[in-house]
């Protein structure tokens, strides 16, 4: 008999927490997994609202699409409460995976917030769905270094948020030409090549022009990215 209970008692408790799970929200502030389909709705004038954490110095996008009506997404650094990014879906908008926000930064351990409205505003109800999405900025197939005379082949830009990004090292007053192309077939798809430079201990890395001359102990980074 005892072995009985204990079942039912396991069945008891996997029912609580599935109906505190936050794999199907309620729009309430709940922390909701990275990289996860959320669907949910959202009527009249109120706000449906979640949030995430940020596992890790890196950048993210949140993917949009409506189900039903139209939807306004906004995404906020809950520190600040300044909106760091936002994007809106309707009848007509792409599908989730072609609906983007920019691309915003995000530092490891903080918390962002994401709030949901119907539009128009009192008057709407809508039902939608989003992927809290984090962009891996290491290639898949090769190193992040390189040498200059290398060529990098192989890796793709898939989804479209992707980004990948290259180290190499330069010798004091090099001069340089990056170039960047997409030898796939056609339809393959373009790709916005960066060149960007770091001196000494590297801050932020800012645009530099083609070609690049490089400085004595400088490191050129490169990030590729749909344009």
């Amino acid at each position: 008999m005892a072995p009985r209970l204990f079942r039912a008692a396991a069945v008891v408790v996997v029912a609580f927490v599935a109906c505190d799970s936050p794999f199907e929200p309620q729009g309430l502030g709940e922390r909701v997994p990275i990289g996860l389909e959320v669907t949910d709705e959202v009527s009249g004038d109120t706000v449906a609202r979640y949030s995430f954490v940020s596992p890790a110095d890196s950048p993210f996008v949140v993917f949009l699409q409506a189900l039903e009506g139209t939807v306004q997404l906004v995404v906020v650094d809950s520190t600040s409460q300044y909106s760091i990014a936002s994007l809106s879906a309707g009848p007509n908008s792409p599908a989730l995976y072609q609906n983007p926000t920019s691309t915003f930064p995000t530092e490891q351990g903080d918390v962002y917030q994401l709030r949901v409205y119907a539009i128009p505003v009192a008057a709407a109800h809508a039902r939608f769905r989003f992927v809290i999405y984090p962009i891996n900025t290491s290639p898949e197939l090769q190193s992040d270094r390189f040498a200059f005379g290398d060529t990098v082949v192989g890796e793709t830009i898939d989804p479209m948020v992707e980004m990948d990004q290259f180290l190499a090292h330069g010798d004091s007053g090099q001069e340089i030409v990056a170039v960047g192309e997409t030898p796939g077939s056609a339809g393959s798809g373009s790709v916005a090549l960066d060149v960007m430079r770091y001196c000494d201990i590297p801050p932020e890395p800012t645009p530099e022009p083609n070609p690049l001359t490089v400085v004595l102990n400088a490191t050129a980074f490169f990030e590729v990215a749909n344009p």
